[in-house]
């Protein structure tokens, strides 16, 4: 069930549906909100989606939250696309958050001890999807782990276990020092996120 936004951003687009949501190590609330803007001319639609962990007061505070735009329709060659980031809350974690597309079965975060870590892959509510057909087509994740893991990689596999697309993880960075990469296989101007960009 797709759940309004109390109210927009002053300071960034409409997102007024959560497509997704759940809960941090430490039980934060997370939110990944969307909101569709119509292109002009020859321009495309984007889905734009607003990531964020914690209450408003908590937002504010640690200045948490990030918005990621994506053409529509979803490019063919899209496979993922997701931000590391921490110091999101009051808690030592940090996490990847993102969005993938249909090829996508797995996404798997591999860290400096050896460990590895998968993020549940989730779809927009259905009564969403009603409204907005072209979000069937993406899912959506927030893996959390501890502040002190250090990511080395993130890769995608689809349904039959083969790799699609692996990257280098630079570790957690504060979200509120941003540095933006595309997604690979989208041209620059179709992904603008705030976070530090996975490589």
């Amino acid at each position: 069930m797709a759940v309004p936004a109390a109210e927009a951003r002053a300071d960034g687009p409409r997102t007024p549906s959560v497509v997704a949501r759940g809960h941090s190590l430490f039980g934060a609330p997370w939110r990944i909100r969307f909101g569709e803007e119509q292109g002009y001319g020859r321009k495309p639609d984007y889905a734009t989606f607003l990531f964020s962990v914690g209450d408003s007061t908590e937002r504010d505070e640690y200045e948490g939250g990030f918005y990621a735009s994506i053409p529509l329709p979803l490019p063919r060659t899209f496979t993922f696309d997701a931000i590391f980031g921490s110091e999101f809350d009051r808690y030592a974690e940090a996490d990847l958050a993102g969005t993938a597309g249909p090829r996508v079965a797995r996404i798997a975060v591999k860290m400096a001890d050896g460990s590895a870590l998968e993020a549940d892959l989730l779809r927009a509510p259905s009564r969403l999807l009603a409204r907005h057909p072209r979000l069937s087509r993406f899912r959506f994740f927030d893996l959390f782990f501890p502040i002190s893991a250090e990511p080395v990689s993130v890769s995608a596999y689809d349904r039959a276990g083969k790799l699609l697309e692996s990257r280098r993880g630079p570790g957690a960075t504060p979200r509120r020092h941003r540095d933006v990469l595309p997604s690979a296989g989208m041209p620059a101007s179709a992904s603008s996120s705030a976070g530090s960009s996975i490589r």
